[in-house]
């Protein structure tokens, strides 16, 4: 198998350095990549930023009606630039062709290109839902399938931890769109290991909504199904896409909204019934939940309830925790804009309880945004049903179309009980922590553009692997550019100093001392067309304590994609080798993946990765995917990933394949 993938790595070089033409890269794909290498430090949900853009390319942003509530949806404009474009509109007029954006003072070529497939100079007509426009109907089918061909330990376990189901994994979706109001969205999925039954129509799970946008003149949204709302800065609710300390500063203000839910996770959404109104300058949503989930009933009194978020249902353990656990959401917010300010205040509770336990969460909050010439002010503060009291604030400052300076600043109470929040921070739970950000963007050409940051942070009580009050900063510089017109290029470096609970070799943990960390990557990509690209990147981490010697892990691999001419393949190809001997050092990267997956490999250990895609277009309706990738490692190692997920041996083998049709 390892001659196999060496030989494709080197046919493609053979290939790709003897062809190329001109054709179109997958937009979504192109999309979702820039978002992820700007985030490359955060989780997120690549299927639902896959969806988001999904829906957009059905029904692009209207460019030229330049408000916060329009052009966010892009994802990618900062404030600033969606003033700089309402600005340019009031002098110049509506703008004609997308190639005109690009003269908008804070925009430029690559991002016009980026956002190009999504947006649309043509304003719609004010319309509501209508007979003629339901029979408008479209409709996207996705079936997909994945297989490790090895057995895992819980395939093979004798024991109660002994998986029930079959080794495949598959799910699939349907998405209908009645005109441009009506959004329809069913899915369902089975995981590897999972038992599929006749009853349940071989799939495990099941989720789906109805979304209507501008049904009436007042409302703007109503969704019944599956849900995602995002309140404030996240100090009170907020799941799904989010920028992290290394993203760009100007993006560092969360947008919140309310979005129909289209992806296979089985944790992170409400169930139930979710609406905006809108009756300008006011605005009010309200949700309501009621859904069942994963968990059971803690052996420990001080940890309650546990959820379980992994929506797995292999082993008959699984199973008996399946739904077991009732919880109720209710979440409220309202709204008032007044020219470029807006301040809203925000309700949330919920209620998670079995038979013999019940456990809540209740908040309120208060989130604003102003712009005042060059500046902009933002942030939450959020109150708990003990009378907690969290807070964000930050700012940004235009110091001229090619600087920036953001700062800001939270104190997040240890005893603050909302557990539903993400806001920004050192961790994902909003609570016993402290810090202030300072970042700049700097573009010094419009092609170019340079980023930095500073988080000082501390918590005044002990928390998880820290056994006494801490204190730590984090510090950060990128820059990306094209070299040439040809060549684009990115460097990123990161040190962080915690202090934190170090493990000993013998399993023990020491008192609490300094740790240090490093880590750093570089990218270089060559686009002599638009049907070849060939990547070239690495990786570094270094990692030490006051008792440990310094720890360095690496990974380098190289991209290669190239689209034939007489027949519609692409291909997708990579080739990695890395060394990270302790998970301190563990690397991450983003892969190409399955439409709607990109794969995000952790490389620990030494040895190295493989894989192949292909897409197959057929006659722009139908699209077939497979991939074909393995990991194997050094000759040390004995087995791969932990308990029931444990591989025996030093190989992993993963075969994936998928189709789409659109009609």
């Amino acid at each position: 198998m390892r001659r196999f993938f060496y030989l494709i790595f080197l046919s493609t070089i053979t290939i790709l350095t003897a062809q190329g033409q001109n054709s179109s890269h997958d937009p979504i794909k192109q999309m979702v990549e820039y978002l992820l290498n700007v985030n490359a430090e955060l989780p997120t949900d690549v299927e639902e930023l896959s969806n988001h853009f999904e829906a957009l390319r059905a029904n692009p942003v209207c460019i030229n009606i330049p408000t916060d509530e329009n052009l966010e949806k892009l994802l990618l404009l900062s404030d600033f630039q969606i003033e700089s474009l309402a600005e340019y509109i009031a002098a110049n007029g509506d703008v004609k062709s997308l190639n005109e954006l690009q003269y908008v003072p804070g925009f430029d070529a690559e991002l016009t290109t980026l956002i190009a497939p999504f947006i649309t100079t043509t304003i719609p007509t004010k319309k509501h839902i209508s007979l003629a426009d339901l029979k408008k109907i479209r409709s996207n089918f996705m079936a997909r399938s994945t297989l490790i061909t090895q057995n895992s330990k819980g395939f093979n376990d004798t024991s109660s931890n002994r998986f029930l189901g079959s080794k495949p994994q598959y799910a699939f979706a349907s998405n209908i769109s009645l005109g441009k109001s009506i959004f329809i969205n069913i899915h369902s999925e089975k995981d590897a290991g999972e038992r599929a039954t006749i009853s349940k129509g071989g799939f495990d799970s099941f989720g789906g909504s109805v979304m209507a946008v501008e049904p009436t003149k007042h409302i703007g949204k109503l969704i019944v199904g599956d849900y995602r709302i995002n309140l404030g800065q996240g100090l009170l609710s907020w799941s799904g896409f989010s920028t992290s300390k290394s993203s760009d500063p100007t993006l560092l203000r969360k947008k919140p909204n309310l979005s129909a839910f289209k992806s296979f996770d089985e944790i992170n959404f409400y169930r139930g019934i979710a609406t905006e109104i809108n009756y300008k300058p006011i605005s009010l949503a309200v949700a309501a939940s009621n859904r069942w989930i994963d968990g059971h009933p803690s052996t420990s009194d001080s940890l309650g309830i546990v959820i379980l978020p992994s929506g797995l249902h292999r082993t008959s353990s699984e199973i008996q925790d399946r739904s077991s656990i009732q919880q109720r959401m209710f979440a409220s917010k309202i709204s008032y804009t007044y020219k470029q300010s807006n301040i809203c205040m925000n309700f949330f509770s919920k209620e998670t309880s079995t038979k013999s336990l019940k456990e809540c969460e209740q908040g309120s909050s208060i989130d604003f945004y102003g712009k005042w010439k060059k500046h902009t002010a933002f942030g939450e503060v959020a109150i708990d049903q003990d009378k907690n009291i969290s807070m964000f604030a930050g700012a940004t400052i235009k110091l001229s179309y090619q600087a920036f300076l953001t700062a800001s600043y939270r104190k997040y109470p240890k005893a603050f009980s909302i557990k539903s929040n993400n806001a920004f921070g050192e961790n994902s739970n909003a609570s016993n922590e402290e810090g202030l950000y300072l970042g700049i963007k700097i573009s010094p050409k419009y092609k170019y553009s340079v980023l930095g940051y500073v988080d000082m942070f501390q918590a005044s009580a002990p928390k998880y692997r820290t056994s006494k009050p801490s204190d730590g900063t984090e510090a950060g510089i990128s820059a990306s550019g094209a070299i040439t017109p040809l060549i684009e290029s990115r460097i990123r470096l990161r040190y962080k100093t915690k202090e934190m609970d170090v493990r000993q070799p013998n399993g023990s943990y020491t008192l609490t001392e300094r740790v240090n960390s490093y880590k750093g990557d570089a990218k270089l990509r060559y686009i002599p067309d638009k049907k070849l690209e060939i990547g070239l990147s690495g990786a570094i981490s270094s990692y030490s304590t006051e008792s440990q010697r310094s720890k360095l892990g690496y990974l380098a691999y190289a991209d290669f994609q190239f689209e034939f001419s007489k027949v519609p393949f692409r291909l997708y190809t990579r080739f990695a080798a890395f060394d990270a001997p302790s998970w301190d050092v563990a690397l991450y990267c983003y892969e190409n993946d399955l439409p709607g997956m990109y794969a995000s490999s952790a490389f620990y250990q030494a040895g190295n990765r493989a894989y192949l895609m292909v897409r197959a277009k057929l006659r722009n309706k139908l699209n077939l995917w497979l991939k074909l990738a393995e990991t194997f490692y050094s000759s040390s190692t004995t087995s791969i990933g932990e308990g029931i997920d444990k591989i025996s041996g030093n190989r992993k083998t993963e075969i994936k394949l998928q189709a789409t049709l659109d009609l």
